[in-house]
């Protein structure tokens, strides 16, 4: 807790700080919790480490100077952008694996795994079928797939709090491929479409991006010129190429540790285009 003294000696409270910094952690490891004493939780019964090395991390960030003072608008992509688009097709892997295999069930999720991380997420299950000798329950289980609806949408932690920021500047906007019924059951419990003013499905378009189309689509439903907005997204030749193709102002290429493209940093134009590891580094430019 903070309190602001004045200067006729009177306190007021200023805020709440929302993080544990590093002396708790130092505490934790000496045996005691500086967060469960303040709750009155009492202390935990933890052993007491007989040596201890804290390590903190420094580290410098260059952040280009950009000309984005006429940005109107934001148009976000949704997967691997807002949500970990790996962890929505396992966790529906997970629900139909679970009611078609009968024996070797934690050795089928292991393949699943190694097949979505080896990029054949888009045959998954001719794959995995063919592993398990399940080539006759190939097409249930595709069907199966399709219906199911995980209770998350896996959306990235940092995704409420910038999109709260940003909506109180900016017109927020949502452009995404994949098949129309994927992507409603993402947003049926993704929490935080009301923060979109619009979106644009491309498979409802009829046209992918790169195309203009869906730019275009999103610019115009938006009532902005495209020159007026910026683009977010994880796929540089899709998300960022087919943007700045479509005469956004700038595009955002986000490069997150577990997404499912990845692209070499030197095929990007500098000038229109600057990568970012999360969202939160939007803030440091819009």
């Amino acid at each position: 807790l903070q309190f602001l003294e004045d200067q006729a000696g009177e306190f007021h409270f200023s805020d709440i700080k929302p993080r544990v910094g590093t002396s708790a952690v130092l505490a934790s490891r000496t045996c005691r919790s500086l967060c469960a004493h303040l709750l009155r939780a009492g202390m935990p019964e933890m052993t007491p480490a007989s040596r201890i090395k804290i390590v903190r991390h420094l580290e410098e960030a260059v952040i280009p100077r950009r000309d984005l003072q006429n940005v109107k608008g934001v148009v976000f992509d949704l997967d691997d952008t807002l949500i970990c688009q790996k962890r929505w097709i396992l966790a529906k892997a997970e629900n139909v694996i679970a009611h078609y295999v009968d024996e070797g069930l934690s050795e089928a999720l292991a393949a699943a795994r190694h097949l979505v991380d080896e990029g054949k997420a888009h045959c998954l299950y001719d794959c995995l079928c063919d592993q398990l000798s399940l080539v006759s329950r190939n097409a249930e289980m595709i069907a199966a797939n399709r219906t199911f609806v995980p209770e998350s949408s896996f959306q990235y932690t940092e995704v409420a709090a910038v999109l709260v920021i940003l909506s109180g500047g900016y017109d927020l906007g949502m452009l995404t491929d994949n098949p129309a019924a994927s992507q409603r059951q993402k947003l049926e419990v993704f929490p935080h479409s009301d923060y979109f003013k619009q979106i644009v499905l491309t498979d409802e378009v009829g046209v992918s991006k790169p195309a203009s189309k869906g730019f275009d689509t999103i610019a115009q439903l938006l009532g902005m010129d495209a020159k007026d907005l910026v683009m977010v997204g994880d796929n540089y030749h899709r998300d960022i190429a087919g943007a700045i193709k479509a005469g956004f102002g700038h595009a955002f290429f986000i490069q997150r540790p577990d997404r499912m493209f990845n692209t070499r940093p030197e095929y990007m134009d500098s000038d229109r285009v600057t990568p970012i590891s999360g969202l939160r580094e939007l803030l440091w430019h819009l």
